[in-house]
């Protein structure tokens, strides 16, 4: 059993409490990494004690340097006898304890030079491989030091950039816009981020009626279980279709609304117009208790429900298939470039800069993850548009099975190859289904591979669906984390 009750103590300056906490600890407790700091102390305990005391109980010290720690709490520190003594032990013993982390640039020659001597983490440069570095070396120490009792997960994924990092950063430029250093790469591309944003904001329309076309089948299909058979005696709960009816009404209103202002339909499109009667219909109908007529109102509507919602879909498909993401990260890119080398930066600090570094990197990575989705989703379409083909004649050509295979099995081996963490959801089944089908083949099997069609013919529809929900996931997070603060953002730019 080991000896020590934490993975690592922290010292610090009480001035850098903020960054500690939002972003060192963030990232140790993401690791599941214990740690002390004086923060944790005993009330009334003398201070030189418990720093004693947690260092000895700590597999590994580390010490965030910045200009406060070096003015005030390094002292504080080196007179600790613990750490004196634990620097004088062999390098057996000591394991190297000792981990200096600067935070900002500083000054090496103001370091004692035993602290000078110890290999440091330069987290100010902002690259994710110093973080790794660090989370490894504290996970390492559990196993150096004989920590078998608490599984330590394996360090070899960089912490994830935090997703507020993003919209924090693109508000906060908003207040900078008049910096050179902000306003020279704001300036050379804003017609081309305008275009983005223009882009960003039809997709979110086109997700909204989406939505709002998934809230309205919400509503017709439970409220079918009231629709009964024509019949005098029928027990009807027409209290229930009334509250249904009231809420289909408002939400075809809805639909409506929205389609004519994203100008997807006009006010007298054949099926806007079809959908408005026939929700009134619903509505009188369930007033008159005229169930006859009831039914054929909610005919019309589920013939609207069962064409439009595809046809939206469709569109903001091809909306997201043309935003790109790239033009921002350059941006962003461009402007940390300039703060950093800017003799005055405005106030910002170590920190600021790292987000915007780091904001560029996650918009790239959901510029990536975006047209990951997409590629599977056009190609999982595809491959269900060419397994409906051939399902016409599976019972009399299997041969067709055959031949579309040659063309369909590259394709969704492709799609599994992806390996996101939306694909270990489902890759499994649909590679089982994929398998079954192969085993199934040469063609005098024929049973064998009609069984096994249907089989993948049943699997692929069920995985679109999962896809496109996820799609349309990807798209909500591209208006929450780039759309709205971009938005402010350039209207701080047309201000200007």
């Amino acid at each position: 059993m080991s000896e020590y009750k934490h993975d690592v103590f922290i010292s610090y300056s009480p001035q850098d409490k903020w960054w500690v906490n939002e972003v060192l600890i963030a990232r140790l407790n993401r690791a599941q990494i214990s740690y002390i700091d004086e923060y944790k102390f005993e009330p009334g305990e003398l201070k030189v004690v418990a720093i004693d005391d947690a260092i000895i109980s700590s597999r590994r010290v580390l010490i965030v340097i910045t200009a406060a720690y070096l003015n005030s709490t390094l002292t504080e520190f080196i007179s600790s006898g613990a750490f004196s003594h634990m620097l004088s032990k062999n390098k057996d013993e000591r394991l190297a304890r000792v981990i200096p982390v600067f935070k900002d640039e500083v000054d090496i020659e103001a370091l004692p030079p035993r602290i000078q001597s110890v290999v440091a983490i330069e987290l100010y440069t902002g690259e994710d491989d110093e973080w790794t570095r660090l989370i490894t070396a504290l996970t390492k120490a559990r196993i150096e030091a004989g920590a078998i009792a608490q599984p330590c997960p394996p360090p070899v994924e960089p912490p994830p950039v935090e997703k507020h990092d993003t919209p924090d950063v693109l508000y906060m430029l908003s207040a900078l816009v008049a910096k050179p250093e902000v306003a020279g790469p704001l300036s050379e591309f804003q017609d081309q981020l305008d275009t983005m944003h223009r882009q960003i904001k039809n997709l979110n329309d086109y997700k909204e009626l989406h939505d709002l076309f998934h809230n309205l089948e919400g509503l017709y299909l439970p409220s079918g279980v009231f629709v009964k058979d024509v019949s005098p005696d029928a027990n009807v709960e027409w209290d229930s279709l009334d509250d249904f009816s009231d809420q289909i009404n408002d939400k075809v209103e809805e639909i409506v609304a929205q389609a004519i202002r994203i100008k997807y339909a006009s006010a007298d499109a054949l099926w806007v117009v079809k959908l408005k009667n026939a929700a009134r219909a619903h509505q009188a109908n369930v007033q008159a208790k005229d169930m006859a007529k009831l039914k054929s109102a909610r005919q019309r509507i589920g013939e609207v429900l069962n064409q439009q919602p595809a046809k939206v879909n469709a569109k903001l498909v091809e909306f997201a298939r043309v935003v790109r993401l790239t033009l921002l990260v350059e941006v962003l890119n461009r402007i940390h470039d300039n703060l950093r080398s800017a003799p005055d930066t405005g106030g910002l600090g170590m920190l600021q800069l790292q987000k915007i570094k780091a904001s560029a990197a996650q918009v790239d990575d959901i510029d990536l993850t975006l047209q990951t989705a997409l590629f599977i989703h056009d190609s999982l379409q595809q491959t269900d548009e060419e397994l409906r083909r051939v399902e016409a004649s599976v019972e009399s050509d299997v041969e067709q099975v055959i031949e579309a295979w040659e063309y369909l099995s590259p394709k969704l081996r492709a799609i599994c190859a992806t390996k996101t963490a939306e694909t270990v959801k489902w890759e499994k089944d649909l590679l089982a289904s994929a398998t079954e089908l192969e085993n199934a083949f040469p063609v005098e099997r024929r049973g064998e591979i009609r069984k096994a069609f249907r089989g993948i013919r049943r699997e692929v529809p069920k995985v679109f669906n999962i896809v496109d929900k996820n799609l349309l996931a990807k798209c909500k997070e591209l208006e929450e984390e780039i759309g709205k603060p971009l938005d402010s953002l350039l209207d701080r730019i047309a201000k200007q």
